[in-house]
């Protein structure tokens, strides 16, 4: 159960990460040209998954 639910947070955070970061690109709003896709794509995905896992928690249990 517990790994389903962490594949869970995963693939939402990063599903989340990478509309938000398109969206942002396609509205120019990116200023953070010094860093590589990646580390923003973690650095969102990590930022994500601190703000959606408690609630899935609650949620959960």
């Amino acid at each position: 159960m517990v790994t389903r639910l962490t594949l869970a947070i995963i693939i939402t955070s990063t599903v989340y990460s990478l509309l938000v970061m398109g969206s942002f690109q396609v509205m120019s709003f990116n200023d953070t040209s010094n860093i590589d896709f990646y580390s923003r794509l973690l650095i969102n995905i990590l930022n994500t998954g601190i703000l959606i896992a408690p609630w899935v928690l609650i949620y959960y249990f």
